[in-house]
């Protein structure tokens, strides 16, 4: 590479103009043979977006993702899964999980402080999703769910 020092100032910009949010990286200039090193590290705030587009690596080929596939990429972004995210139902009954969880290790009081040790419930956002997997009537499409222990 003939200008090495111009050539990494123009990769800096198209990443900078290019990509949001922005990537962690550096750039090195590698004097024995008048080539540039990118290393990019990996962050949270994902997905990363190239001209407002997100993508993926798939086997050799990088290609868009689609919206479900953009949803779960945020969501692991934030460190979130689709579990802990809030149940769109409030109203929840729980007699049939009430009646296994007393069965299989003999838990005599049901109340929100036993939802809350599993998990599914909090102060803050009430019954997450993975609640209303487990509640007696579930409310996701294409989803069936036989409580067994």
């Amino acid at each position: 590479m003939s200008d090495v020092k111009q050539a990494c100032l123009d990769i800096e910009n198209k990443i900078n103009d290019s990509i949001s949010p922005q990537p962690n990286y550096t750039l090195e200039r590698q004097n024995h043979d008048q080539t540039i090193k990118l290393t990019i590290k990996s962050r949270l705030q994902k997905p990363y977006l190239y001209k407002s587009k997100a993508y993926k690596r798939n086997d050799t080929a990088t290609i868009e993702v689609d919206t479900q596939e953009f949803s779960r990429l945020v969501l692991e972004g934030k460190n979130i899964s689709f579990e802990e995210l809030p149940c769109n139902d409030q109203e929840l009954p729980f007699e049939i999980l009430h009646r296994k969880l007393k069965e299989n290790i003999q838990i005599e009081t049901f109340n929100q402080d036993t939802l809350k040790t599993l998990n599914l419930y909090d102060n803050v956002n009430g019954f997450n999703n993975a609640a209303g997997l487990l509640a007696d009537k579930n409310h996701f499409s294409g989803i069936q769910r036989q409580l067994t222990c």
